[in-house]
């Protein structure tokens, strides 16, 4: 059966949700010797921290992506209700099982003033799935198998299996479509990606000042509507409450990244707007499946049962977010809304543990040292397993090792997030689970169950959209039986802005469309 999707123009900017990211050192190059005028309409962002580089192929950090994600367009992009559009092409088409045929929107130019071609698609997205390349994006597009031009304005995307989520992963940053001019300079040495930009987007780079700010201006030959904002600044400000009070200071418009803890210093402010929304992530407690401690899950599920996800969320999150009884929120293609989870019942988990004789369990459960959300979880989880009878002891570890140690095994437990950036079950589910993922590709949990295998396999594949649906929930059901992790919240995007900021959207993969925003008159800024 052919599917067709045509809209008319939709005019955004979408990209990952991604890790977390260190700054790198300041590099000098020509676009950095510019400067940009004053302007009453410089939209200024407090980001807690920088871009690492700013290359779609490049870092998978959030951070990397906002600044990216204003700079270059994909085939697609995702609307507000997480549903795929049109985008770069404007109509796309399923041809059989295997082909996609997309239609390339006419008069789009790239920031260098090269036209949008059927070639210039080929080249970005053969680019990104290069091995030399080695881009940390190529998982999400290493399903196609060949690219074929099939006039200017038409391109044919053949995958080498049935891929029925394809569209929605074109939508994220990694799949942008960068200039084939600039490719050829790369190529040539004479550019450098990581710091020089050429996409489609509303905004060009002006300067990067490496660990101080990164300053865009609007893109005046930019194909779809007019965007109001001139200049973008995103200066980075790792302390939350310093980014706070440039806002209520008027010396920033938007202070990104606020905790769930700060929420009442936000509401307290004059001038300043607390803005809460909902995210595509779920934060976790995952077992490490293969450690001796958690092989039977009679063990995984009597913890389950013994953490009140609810004083988490009301005590740590102040009700920003979900409780979550299984991996994905209904925001995500594949939620099944009838599933049930595990409830708290400390009495019955102190039952199972002595059944299957647990009486003394203990395990050193993993935090990020600067993420105090999750600290201050962990400490209320284990006080809450104690009281079965589980001791737990606390590591706080440096991100980069605690990813570290969490992609190669070495861990016991930890708590994390995932985030489904496409919007769908292919990736909300078959990273953390599938077996073929353990590690660093998303399967942090080391869980292998060879029916979830072969639904989670099979699904990807499955072109009927019903059948498809089907099997994520069975995998789900198989999931939340097994217990590989105690799914705690799918907790709120929160930020805060100043009362003249209009119009600003946040998706839920953590990135801000700043094409729609407005700033009303304020002499403070």
């Amino acid at each position: 059966m052919r599917t067709l999707w045509k809209v008319g123009a939709l005019i955004s900017v979408i990209g990952l949700i991604g890790a977390c990211s260190d700054d790198v050192e300041n590099q000098d190059d020509a676009s950095s010797s510019t400067t940009t005028e004053e302007s009453g309409e410089d939209l200024i962002f407090a980001m807690s921290s920088d871009a690492v580089d700013l290359s779609p192929h490049g870092s998978n950090d959030t951070a990397s992506t906002q600044v990216r994600s204003q700079i270059y367009e994909s085939l697609t992009i995702m609307d507000e209700n997480m549903d795929v559009q049109p985008h770069l092409a404007q109509s796309f088409e399923q041809i059989d099982e295997h082909t996609w045929s997309f239609e390339l929107r006419e008069g789009v130019t790239f920031h260098d003033g090269e036209a949008l071609t059927a070639e210039a698609v080929k080249r970005s997205l053969e680019r990104v799935i290069d091995p030399d390349v080695a881009s940390p994006r190529a998982f999400l597009f290493d399903m196609i198998e060949s690219i074929e031009v099939e006039s200017d304005d038409e391109v044919t995307i053949t995958t080498s299996y049935p891929f029925a989520p394809l569209p929605a992963h074109l939508a994220h940053n990694g799949g942008s479509i960068i200039s084939p001019k600039a490719l050829d300079a790369v190529e040539n040495e004479e550019f450098n990606l990581d710091t020089e930009t050429a996409g489609t987007g509303p905004f060009t780079l002006t300067h990067w000042y490496q660990g101080n700010e990164a300053v865009l201006t609007r893109n005046a030959d930019y194909w779809g509507d007019d965007v109001s904002i001139e200049t973008v600044t995103f200066k980075v400000v790792p302390e939350e409450l310093t980014r706070i009070g440039m806002v209520a200071n008027g010396e920033a418009h938007v202070a990104d990244t606020i905790s769930p803890l700060n929420t009442n210093q936000v509401e307290s402010t004059d001038g300043v707007e607390l803005v809460s929304g909902p995210s595509l992530g779920m934060t976790y407690l995952g077992f490490n499946n293969q450690h001796e401690t958690f092989a039977d899950a009679d063990v995984r599920r009597a913890i389950s049962m013994a953490i009140d996800k609810e004083v988490l969320l009301e005590g740590i999150l102040q009700g920003n977010g979900k409780l979550a009884t299984a991996p994905i929120s209904d925001l995500i293609f594949g939620y099944d809304e009838e599933l049930e989870g595990i409830d708290y019942n400390p009495d019955a988990a102190a039952a199972l543990l002595q059944d299957i004789g647990q009486t003394d369990l203990q395990f050193t459960l993993w935090v990020g040292d600067a993420d105090e959300v999750t600290q201050q979880m962990a400490v209320i989880i284990q006080d809450q397993l104690s009281e079965v009878g589980v001791h737990v002891e606390i590591e706080s570890l440096e991100w980069g090792t605690l990813l570290d140690g969490t992609a190669n095994g070495s861990h016991e437990a930890m708590i994390m997030s995932w985030t489904a950036v496409s919007g769908d079950s292919d990736n909300g589910l078959y990273n953390p689970f599938h077996s073929d993922n353990w590690g660093g590709s998303g399967n942090r949990t080391y869980y292998e169950n060879d029916e979830v295998d072969e639904l989670l396999f099979h699904a990807r594949q499955e072109t009927d959209v019903n059948t498809r649906e089907q099997m994520y929930h069975d995998a789900q059901a198989i999931i939340v039986e097994e217990a590989p992790m105690v799914y705690l919240a799918h907790q709120d995007n929160i930020y805060a802005k100043a009362e003249n900021v209009e119009g600003l959207i946040k998706m839920p993969d953590n990135l801000y469309r700043l094409f729609v925003t407005t700033l009303t008159d304020d002499e403070s800024y």
